[in-house]
């Protein structure tokens, strides 16, 4: 009996070797955490990552020596005890979230399968870049890019999609989507005129994409235009972005003198004016300067022509950056070209058939039409298509798809003019860039795309389309054309 106890007694008494060791501190952790003493159980996490030889949470030489040479198994068990540490650092009795941090960054490097070690250092991510008064934006792309991993290995987490959707908006609102200098500073006040305008205001959204074209020149005699012919004068505010072609503290455009033509245009008399100061934003990583002229009725973003990355910014790039200049207003025309005349009380005109399509439509209705052509003309042109009633007989265009790009996939498009006027606005099936009238919940739900510089133009057209029609738009041309583009930068489509 006692020949047959022996072994057992020797193997009783044998150490326990480090692998061995750590998976029951493990458990011992696991147990201490059910029961909720969660910095009991932290302390058994730490203690079995020591054991595997890693007793420091830098990754020092020593350590990337200690964890390649543990095996499989005892990389996989590293990586569990460092994010079950990571998870007792975010609990808020023994809140460290740097150390949270750091314990995924381990956990993730010992086992890139750890799904959870993703999701808790993207959970860390957003609590940290609240904390952080510089790179916050940085932090918050690690955790949309951990979150993204994590999603890939659960697709159908709730809490995941969740946690995405915050750092979505968290960085969104850090940014801006222009990023105040301070983010946590009180609002500006807005200016009166808005004030008593906002519920009917209406935002002319514009920009220049080339620096070396005209439209330094082509888009302030547009704005005025488009100010003399307005019905309702007060109530518009405009938002522009363009390439400049000089250096970037300096405004090639919308001069004190053309400043006080478009006071004149909009019957405000005259004023005094000046160019102030620009201030700075952020567009995505971009630094840029932007003015605010006429008491904040026209808002200008100066953009470079090439991105940090090289990239050599287009239209959709400046599209996006117009559109952030928006500041609450109820209505939104849009335009990508530099060039445009307007019709006689074009916004009453667009507000009236926008609230015609509304009561027609049973999804969200947009006015997008083609400017009819003409020769260059002076800004204070009107068609000869428009009587002295103001009445309109110019018939509206439309953006038409011809066939499928075989070797691309994308649609060819055309432009298409109708040889009558409407009664009614007439519902189509696609919108364009070159003119688009609609509320601003179009801004919030399909904003132009700063990602589609390598698409080519059609291609671009065939996003913005697909994006707008899956989002529950209806497009829709006006009555009659209210704007006219020049036939000297005519395009196939653009």
């Amino acid at each position: 009996a006692h020949g047959a106890d022996a072994p057992f007694g020797r193997q009783a008494a044998a150490p326990m070797d480090r692998h061995a060791q750590a998976q029951a501190v493990k458990e011992e952790g696991n147990g201490l955490a059910r029961d909720g003493r969660k910095a009991d159980a932290l302390k058994k996490y730490e203690k079995g990552i020591r054991l595997l030889g890693l007793p420091t949470h830098c990754a020092d030489e020593e350590g990337a020596q200690a964890l390649a040479a543990l095996s499989p198994e005892g990389r996989e068990l590293l990586s569990v005890l460092a994010s079950n540490a990571a998870q007792m650092y975010l609990d808020p009795g023994a809140k460290d979230v740097a150390l949270a941090m750091e314990r995924c960054s381990l956990a993730i490097e010992a086992n890139q399968a750890n799904a959870k070690a993703y999701f808790r250092r993207a959970s860390a991510a957003l609590l940290r870049a609240e904390g952080v008064a510089k790179g916050s934006d940085a932090i918050l792309a690690q955790g949309q890019s951990d979150i993204r991993k994590f999603l890939q290995m659960e697709p159908d987490s709730a809490v995941g999609q969740l946690l995405q959707e915050r750092l979505k908006r968290t960085r969104q609102a850090m940014l801006g989507p222009i990023m105040r200098e301070r983010h946590e500073r009180e609002p500006e006040e807005e200016p009166d005129w808005f004030r008593q305008t906002k519920r009917r205001a209406v935002f002319v959204c514009m920009c220049g994409a080339s620096a070396t074209g005209r439209d330094q020149l082509h888009l302030p005699e547009a704005l005025l235009s488009m100010a003399m012919h307005a019905k309702d004068k007060k109530a518009i505010s405009v938002g522009v972005a363009y390439v400049g072609y000089k250096g970037p503290d300096e405004l090639e455009m919308f001069t004190e003198e053309w400043q006080k033509k478009y006071y004149r245009m909009l019957r405000l008399g005259e004023r005094a004016t000046q160019i102030p100061a620009p201030k700075q934003v952020v567009v995505q990583g971009e630094v840029y300067n932007l003015w605010s002229l006429l008491e904040g009725r026209v808002r200008v973003i100066r953009v470079g022509e090439f991105r940090r990355t090289g990239e050599k910014v287009g239209v959709g790039w400046v599209r996006y950056c117009a559109q952030l200049l928006w500041h609450g207003e109820p209505f939104v025309y849009q335009s990508c070209r530099s060039y445009v005349r307007f019709a006689p009380r074009w916004d009453e005109l667009l507000k009236n058939d926008l609230a015609v399509a509304l009561r027609r439509s049973q999804q969200k209705p947009v006015l997008s039409w083609m400017s009819q052509y003409h020769e260059e003309e002076p800004w204070q042109w009107v068609s000869d298509k428009v009587d002295y009633e103001d009445s309109n007989s110019a018939p509206p265009g439309a953006l038409a798809a011809t066939q499928i790009d075989e070797n691309l996939g994308w649609v060819r498009w055309r432009r298409r003019y109708f040889s009558h006027t409407f009664g009614v606005p007439a519902q189509v099936a696609f919108s364009s860039p070159h003119n688009m009238f609609s509320t601003s919940e179009l801004l919030t739900e399909v904003p132009a795309d700063p990602f589609v510089n390598a698409l080519p133009l059609h291609g671009q057209l065939t996003c913005e389309n697909v994006r707008l029609h899956t989002r529950g738009w209806d497009v829709f041309v006006p009555c009659a054309n209210v704007t006219w583009e020049t036939a000297h930068d005519a395009r196939e489509v653009a």
